[in-house]
C-alpha cells in the first residue's frame, strides 16, 4: 500500500492560483449568477482559464457554494416600520382578538391562473390548454383565530365594490356587532371612502 501511495498525487484545486480562487469566491458572493456557464465565462475573461461545466461545478462546491432558488421579498418591504407596527398597534389588536372582543382578519386579493403554462423541454411538444380565460379574481379574508374560516368573494375586478361585497359577508358572519379589524396591504381599493358608507 505504501508503494502505491507514493505514486498518488497530492491533488490540486485546478487551474486557478489561490488569488484566483479568492477572486472567484468574492465574485460569486457579489454577483447573482443563474448558471455555472456564466461563471465560466467570467473566469475566462478575468483569469484566462477554461473549465468544463462539471469541473467548475465541482470547484464551486469545494469552495462552499451551491445552487439555490432565489427568495421572493416584497420590493417595498420596510422591516423597521413593520416591527414598529407590530409592537405599537398589532399586538394589542391580537390580544383583543384572543380575548374574543373583536374579529381580526387578514385580507388580500389573489389572481390564480386558470390556464396551463408552458415550460422548456428538450424538444418541441404540443401542450393543450383550457379556455381563453387566464386568471380569476378572488378577494378573501382569513380569520386569524381560526385560519380555516375564509370568507371568499369571486369577482370580475377587485375594486371598492368587490371589497364592499366581501365586507358585507364578514358583517353577516358577525351579527353580534363586535368590531372587525382588517389587516391589508396598500392596494388602492382598501382605503376607499365609499367603503365606510
Amino acid at each position: 500500500m505504501e508503494t502505491y501511495l507514493v505514486h498518488e498525487g497530492p491533488g490540486h484545486w485546478g487551474l486557478l492560483p489561490s488569488a484566483g480562487l479568492a477572486d472567484l469566491s468574492r465574485g460569486v458572493e457579489q454577483t447573482l449568477y443563474t448558471d455555472v456557464r456564466a461563471v465560466g465565462a467570467w473566469l475566462k475573461r478575468h483569469w484566462s482559464v477554461n473549465y468544463f461545466y462539471s469541473g467548475l461545478r465541482q470547484l464551486l462546491h469545494q469552495l462552499g457554494f451551491s445552487y439555490k432558488l432565489t427568495t421572493f421579498v416584497p420590493c417595498e418591504a420596510a422591516p423597521v416600520r413593520q416591527a414598529a407596527f407590530l409592537a405599537e398597534q398589532l399586538r394589542s389588536v391580537l390580544a383583543q382578538a384572543e380575548a374574543g372582543q373583536i374579529g381580526v382578519y387578514f385580507t388580500n386579493a389573489a389572481h390564480p391562473t386558470h390556464n396551463t403554462r408552458s415550460t422548456r423541454t428538450g424538444q418541441l411538444r404540443l401542450l393543450f390548454t383550457v379556455s381563453d380565460r387566464e386568471w380569476m379574481n378572488l378577494n378573501a379574508a382569513v380569520n386569524i383565530r381560526c385560519p380555516t374560516q375564509v370568507h371568499l368573494h369571486e369577482t370580475g375586478c377587485v375594486d371598492a365594490q368587490s371589497m364592499k361585497a366581501l365586507y358585507e359577508k364578514l358583517l353577516a358572519a358577525h351579527p353580534n356587532g363586535r368590531p372587525i379589524y382588517m389587516l391589508c396591504d396598500n392596494a388602492r381599493y382598501y382605503p376607499n371612502r365609499g367603503l365606510t358608507e
